[in-house]
């Protein structure tokens, strides 16, 4: 009798497992990118001047017409961003690059509507130049030193002339002298150039005249400059930036 009751329920339990609903077994897609093969400069690609005009290229998969452009540049030791180009329409872009570093290169699509991202390899490029041009091969251990105005000088005068001076580098060779001069923009938070009639200043005194634009807070720091021909130049370090404020009353 046990046995058959045994037997009984467990019949009873087979058919209530069966009749129970079945959960649905979700497997989660993790697509990986599809590849966009890189066409130009190739692979490994070695360049001798800068700046250096690029024609780069990739292939172009169907129904994709925005790319986004990736150039790292190394640096002590470590890649680091140089260059994005986003909302690039065709499979080829120039760019003017300027630089003695090596660099990388790759490119990122996604295919509209169905979201499909697309992504190259990285490309590498080495430069093999002798020299470095524009760059300042000799660090001098000198630079002009600045004397008016004094740090945080506060002028109320308008016209807003001021005048800067400073110390002739200690290397007499160093003839030219390169200023730098910024404004602050409260709305943007940061510090932009100001604009130059002749372009950069640059001048064989140890003074600049110069007319402010604005009741804002400036700074400005100069360098040395040695020139070897109309297309090479050594520079001493900047001096440190020395801050200055108008508040002219007009």
């Amino acid at each position: 009798m046990k046995k058959i009751l045994f037997i009984f329920f467990a019949f009873l339990f087979v058919i209530g497992g069966y009749s129970q609903p079945k959960k649905k077994i979700i497997y989660e897609r993790y697509a990986k990118p599809k590849q966009i093969k890189l066409i130009f400069p190739p692979n490994q690609w070695q360049f001798s001047k800068s700046p250096i005009l690029i024609n780069l290229k990739w292939e172009k998969p169907i129904n994709v017409n925005n790319f986004t452009l990736y150039i790292d540049k190394f640096k002590d030791g470590k890649w680091i961003a140089d260059i994005i180009k986003p909302n690039i329409t065709n499979n080829y872009i120039q760019i003017n690059y300027h630089g003695t570093l090596n660099f990388r290169w790759k490119v990122k699509a996604v295919q509209q509507n169905i979201n499909v991202l697309y992504e190259s390899i990285w490309h590498y490029a080495k430069y093999i130049g002798s020299a470095q041009p524009y760059v300042n091969q000799i660090k001098p251990k000198f630079y002009p030193v600045l004397i008016e105005p004094k740090n945080n000088t506060v002028f109320r005068n308008y016209p807003r002339n001021i005048t800067f001076k400073w110390l002739h580098s200690t290397n007499p060779t160093y003839h030219y002298y390169q200023v730098q001069i910024e404004v602050f923009h409260p709305r943007q938070n940061k510090w932009l150039p100001v604009k130059y009639r002749k372009g950069d200043l640059l001048t064989k005194n140890t003074y600049l005249h110069y007319n402010f634009s604005a009741d804002r807070r400036g700074r400005w720091h100069v360098r040395g400059i040695k020139r070897i021909s109309p297309k090479k130049q050594v520079t001493t370090p900047w001096s440190q930036w020395k801050y200055f404020e108008f508040r002219a009353k007009h």
